[in-house]
């Protein structure tokens, strides 16, 4: 009898956005790609974002992930529960095959319970639902798994960084954060998850067949797939530059009708394929250089040149941001300019060089 896999909810919702994912990640996960930096980055910044976050709910208990095994933690979140613990952080619980970790549960004033899943991106006037339609799903598997053991949830949301706050003197969290109730949302999700389930796990007890999914606009989104490399190079030999350079992926992307076509490198794109003049551009000058040919619209770039007047300034600036703003004025993820080059030429071809280079943990604004 094959072993049931047990699914997390980063599992669940990696198994949403792709079911062939899933079954790579349990059953061949050599292939897929190694966690780069940015990722692990993303990683630090949620961890330290949902540190903070807790402070919202002060003198919570928290289960402890390093030192106990998956039981250990099950089981002193219940005991907790009995005993009348108003918030757990982590607080684990299983149900029909699916683990969760709930990052803030919270007791309200009539014994029932509220579910913030924590995330490390912004929320602003402008944005919308939709907008964290991924998040909201996250929420809604906690939601079936916590219901299924029993728990009342009166709350769902979803715990961002208040894009439209600016700091103080000081760092004021309860304005920082923002609270996005979604638990209607995340109730009208329930009924589709026991089927969802079904079908992940008839997938994954299916070792030796690895599902036959294409690739699509699914790769990317909502977030870039791990197994790119496997699915587009090496399964499907899609070359390093393709029509997919030349379209943006989208779910009706021209690159994805071009392939559907057997047509995958440029220079086998029909004359007769409709394009913007901007793809038709890109599309000529690649088949110019595979000729060796490269595409030149010198009466644009003289009018440009003739445009210009000394001094003339090269300019190189980074910026950085802070999920966290560590400084007065600063929203969470604002661009803080640190560092600039710039070489000035004078009309007699003199060249003077400036530069500037903030001190790391100091403001540079006001001194750059």
């Amino acid at each position: 009898m094959v072993e049931e896999k047990l699914l997390t909810k980063s599992l669940y919702l990696r198994g949403l956005q792709c079911e062939k994912s899933l079954w790579l990640k349990i059953n061949n996960s050599d292939v897929l790609e190694d966690e780069d930096i940015a990722i692990s980055q993303i990683f630090e910044t949620g961890r330290k974002v949902g540190a903070l976050a807790c402070n919202l709910f002060p003198n919570g208990k928290r289960i402890s992930f390093g030192d106990t095994v998956r039981d250990q933690r099950i089981a002193l979140t219940k005991q907790w529960i009995v005993d009348g613990v108003s918030t757990i952080y982590e607080a684990t619980f299983e149900f029909d095959g699916v683990l969760v970790m709930v990052d803030i549960l919270n007791r309200d004033s009539d014994g029932n319970f509220e579910i913030y899943e924590v995330k490390s991106s912004s929320w602003n006037s402008k944005k919308k639902l939709k907008d964290i339609d991924t998040y909201i799903k996250d929420v809604s598997i906690q939601y079936y798994v916590l219901n299924g053991c029993g728990l009342n949830i009166s709350k769902a949301a979803v715990t961002l960084l208040n894009g439209d706050y600016i700091r103080g003197d000081e760092l004021n969290i309860n304005d920082l954060f923002i609270h996005q109730i979604v638990t209607d949302e995340a109730i009208s999700l329930q009924d589709r998850i026991p089927d969802t389930l079904r079908s992940f796990k008839g997938s994954l007890n299916e070792q030796e067949i690895e599902p036959d999914i294409d690739i699509g606009w699914h790769c990317k989104k909502p977030y870039k797939c791990d197994a790119s490399e496997y699915c587009w190079r090496v399964q499907r030999q899609i070359p390093e530059y393709s029509v997919f350079n030349i379209f943006p992926l989208t779910k009706k992307s021209k690159a994805l009708k071009l392939y559907h076509q057997g047509i995958v490198n440029i220079d086998d794109i029909p004359e007769s394929f409709k394009l913007t003049d901007r793809q038709r551009l890109a599309v000529d000058a690649s088949k110019s250089l595979a000729g060796r040919k490269p595409q030149i619209n010198r009466e644009k770039l003289e009018l440009f040149l003739s445009s210009l007047s000394y001094p003339l300034y090269y300019l190189d600036f980074e910026t950085s941001q802070q999920p966290i703003p560590e400084f007065k004025g600063i929203s969470p993820f604002q661009q803080i300019p640190f560092q600039y080059s710039v070489h000035i030429e004078q009309q007699n071809q003199t060249i003077e060089h400036k530069e500037f280079l903030g001190k790391e943990g100091s403001d540079p604004r006001e001194q750059l």
